[in-house]
């Protein structure tokens, strides 16, 4: 996998949260390289559990080109202090700890909004 195009995703949620590392083709085609749903529980914060991810998923940050994560919890400015979680999610400290180009952060409900609009009609 080229790491200009491969990107890790994740929802965290407020018990388990669901990683994947996800190529993507020159031409926009998009594969899941890598799934996991992880107990919170065995984590003390996120940056561990991106690294179980990545470790995992036998690959390391200086591959991945962005992350884009789904919080369960209200985001202001690339910060969330999780709802039913003893966690803050701080995209800066993300981006300075694992180096990665692009660090995103969205509120899980609003991740679900925007993902309705690329539901095709069946």
């Amino acid at each position: 996998m080229s790491s200009l195009h491969t990107y890790l995703a994740g929802d965290i949620g407020g018990t388990k949260s669901w990683m994947a590392l996800v190529s993507v083709s020159p031409d926009g085609e998009w594969c899941i390289e890598y799934s996991h749903k992880y107990p919170n529980a065995e984590f003390q914060n996120v940056q561990q559990l991106i690294e179980a991810c990545l470790n995992d998923a036998g690959t390391d940050a200086s591959q991945i080109a962005g992350l884009s994560l789904a919080a369960a919890g209200p985001v202001t400015n690339g910060y969330c202090m999780m709802t039913n979680l003893d966690w803050e999610i701080d995209t800066a400290q993300i981006k300075n700890h694992f180096d990665f180009c692009h660090v995103t952060l969205i509120n899980d409900f609003h991740a679900v909004a925007q993902g309705v609009t690329l539901v095709e009609d069946q």
